[in-house]
C-alpha cells in the first residue's frame, strides 16, 4: 500500500460553495488539515459543509442527487487579512465514497483555501 500526503489548494472562493476535495465511489481521504484565508479587507462569514453524492454510472460524483449535507463550520467571521484552521493538529475528517467538502463566503472572491489529506492505495 502506498501513502501519499497531498495539499489540495483552491483560491477565490466566493458565495458559491466550491468543493475544494472530493472523492469518487473507489476513493477515501483522510483529511489532516483545512486551513483558511480571508484574503480581504473586510469581515467575511465561512462555511465549510460536507456532502454526501449519489454516484454517476461512470464512477464520479453526481452533484444533482445530494444525499445528506452538514455543516462542519456555519458563518464563522472571518477578520480582513486572517485564517482560519478548521481542522488542525490531532484532528482527522474522513471523507469516504462520493464525498466532498465545500466552502463559500458570504463576499465574492475572499477565501482561499488549503486542505492538507493522505491518500492510501
Amino acid at each position: 500500500m502506498a501513502t501519499q500526503f497531498l495539499n489540495a489548494i483552491t483560491q477565490n472562493i466566493g458565495v458559491t460553495p466550491v468543493a475544494v476535495l472530493s472523492t469518487t465511489s473507489s476513493g477515501t481521504y483522510t483529511i489532516i488539515g483545512l486551513n483558511l484565508a480571508n484574503t480581504t479587507n473586510t469581515m467575511i462569514q465561512v462555511s465549510v459543509q460536507l456532502f454526501t453524492y449519489g454516484a454517476s454510472g461512470d464512477g464520479t460524483n453526481n452533484t444533482n442527487n445530494i444525499i445528506s449535507q452538514a455543516y462542519i463550520a456555519k458563518n464563522i467571521m472571518m477578520a480582513p487579512q486572517s485564517s482560519l484552521k478548521i481542522i488542525t493538529n490531532s484532528e482527522k475528517l474522513i471523507l469516504g465514497n462520493n464525498n466532498a467538502i465545500l466552502v463559500s463566503s458570504n463576499n465574492n472572491n475572499s477565501i482561499d483555501s488549503i486542505v492538507s489529506y493522505v491518500s492510501i492505495s
